[in-house]
């Protein structure tokens, strides 16, 4: 970028103290040299050559944001021949890794927004460009991030403290791709569903015990005729996994 503006207008010393903003812009818009070029020509004062960072921010916000609506979820043909085979993943889950690998954080974010009739807002733009500055994820990662939130946990808007509890734990177990992004999800989802069946078990067993230790007259109050037969726990397990298995169906997952 700095070959490409060194014989024109611009102050290159401005240019250079600003150079975390440029790398960021290209992670977030996955835009390349040239056009990053232009928008600091853009925003240069041309009555002094003095570059605008503000200003820029704004440019490249309202370039991309005329993008949005032709995003299309297309991959460079050097990732295609590059890319290692993807095991253990539905035909689903690989198709998100793959977008997740080849589309810039920004451009996911309002892919998928749109997909969902909504649009991005500035607050989510920057929790988006901070996550970005920190370099604590890769931008694929930070797409299943985004994925999780707003599809899997039907979010309608990120939230700055989820994004980062989230970031924090999955710094701190060094998850470095998409991949390993998507079995954490899955470990935790399959944790939630253990504690939620015990939880289950416990008030199954509570409610059984309680029934046992009562008089026969109590058993039988009310409708003397009527026999409650308590459902085991056993069986609200089965129920509960069918109900899971048919909504799955349903879902098309």
């Amino acid at each position: 970028m700095l070959s490409i503006l060194e014989n024109s207008y611009v102050n290159i010393d401005d240019v250079k103290k600003n150079h975390q903003l440029f790398i960021s812009t290209k992670v977030l818009y996955g835009i390349s040299e040239v056009t990053l070029a232009k928008y600091v020509e853009q925003a240069t004062n041309l009555n002094n050559n003095h570059f605008d960072a503000q200003k820029f921010k704004v440019i490249v916000s309202r370039n991309n944001e005329i993008k949005r609506n032709v995003v299309s979820n297309e991959i460079h043909d050097e990732k295609k021949d590059n890319q290692t085979p993807i095991t253990n993943l539905s035909q689903q889950e690989q198709a998100l890794v793959t977008s997740a690998k080849s589309i810039a954080p920004l451009v996911f974010l309002n892919s998928i927004k749109q997909q969902k009739g909504g649009f991005t807002t500035s607050g989510e733009e920057r929790i988006i460009s901070n996550l970005v500055d920190k370099m604590v994820l890769k931008t694929d990662v930070i797409n299943i991030l985004i994925y999780s939130l707003l599809v899997d946990n039907d979010y309608p808007t990120l939230n700055r403290n989820l994004v980062d509890t989230i970031a924090n734990d999955w710094s701190q177990s060094k998850i470095t791709t998409a991949e390993q992004a998507l079995n954490q999800i899955k470990t935790r989802d399959q944790k939630i569903s253990k504690e939620k069946a015990t939880k289950q078990r416990n008030r199954s067993r509570k409610q059984l015990n309680v029934k046992e230790t009562l008089p026969d007259w109590a058993k039988n109050s009310g409708n003397k005729n009527v026999k409650n037969t308590p459902i085991s726990s056993e069986q609200k397990i089965s129920i509960e996994e069918r109900l899971k298995e048919l909504n799955r169906k349903n879902r098309g997952d």
